[in-house]
């Protein structure tokens, strides 16, 4: 009854096999260059950083936007993945899309860092797109899918959020460079599944605020939480991310009150 009412049907637990879209259009390309010197010379401090930082594209400068807008789940790329939605689905992009400056992290259980993105809860098909826009070649490894696809500069990856335990093999340390962008894929216009894009959007903000509150602080700390939440992503259910959601707003008021 209640799997029933949240929308947890066995149709949209499928996982979306993990693909390598194809390489961008010149013109797609050229608006990757633009964006790339854009971000370094907005978030140029950052790279040098012994953290990785996230930083919300809707908060970055218009001509950012503007030249992210021209690859960032444009048709081409919808055109690509569409193929493989459902009859009829809708789609809706998310809101907090992200600029990631990657710098090497340590996992204390896991040396792959292997994760998934979000909770495992199927109440939701959502696709989050990699654009690496700088770094050097690395190998996507996308466990649950059974493939693993090499990325260089330009290179896209489009992966199921929920769904898709995956990691990266990467030997060099200098800083990488990623677009993170997400959709909502749906077959129906009902008020539950835009409750759940409310969700997820809630979750992926509070989750976010309080990463940010280490980031800004430069705190090594971030690390303990970035290793608890990828542990918790492996678990079963929402119940870790409820439990999760006490300690992390204690944490983040400490943050932001006491900053380290």
């Amino acid at each position: 009854m209640i799997s029933r009412l949240l929308g947890l049907a066995a149709a949209q637990a499928a996982l979306f096999p993990a693909q390598k879209l194809a390489p961008p259009t010149s013109i797609e390309r050229e608006a990757q260059r633009r964006a790339l010197d854009l971000i370094r010379e907005t978030y140029g401090t950052y790279v040098n950083s012994t953290i990785s930082h996230h930083f919300f594209v809707r908060l970055a400068p218009s001509t950012l936007q503007h030249e992210l807008s021209k690859f960032v789940w444009n048709a081409n790329a919808l055109r690509a993945v569409r193929a493989q939605f459902p009859a009829g689905a809708f789609v809706v992009p998310d809101v907090y899309h992200e600029i990631y400056v990657m710098r090497p992290e340590i996992d204390f259980l896991d040396a792959d860092k292997a994760h998934f993105d979000g909770p495992k809860v199927p109440v939701l098909t959502t696709l989050r797109s990699l654009i690496y826009l700088e770094g050097a070649r690395a190998r996507f490894v996308a466990e649950t899918s059974a493939c693993n696809y090499t990325t260089d500069e330009g290179s896209t990856i489009v992966l199921d959020f929920y769904r898709e335990l995956h990691h990266v093999r990467v030997n060099d340390t200098a800083p990488r460079v990623l677009i993170k962008a997400a959709i909502h894929v749906f077959d129906a216009k009902t008020p539950m599944n835009y409750l759940k894009i409310a969700a997820h959007r809630l979750i992926f903000f509070f989750i976010k605020a309080v990463r940010g509150a280490f980031e800004s602080s430069e705190s090594t700390l971030l690390m303990l939480f970035d290793n608890a939440m990828r542990s918790m992503n492996k678990s079963v259910g929402p119940w870790p991310l409820v439990a999760l959601l006490v300690p992390s707003l204690l944490i983040l008021i400490t943050q932001l009150r006491f900053p380290l």
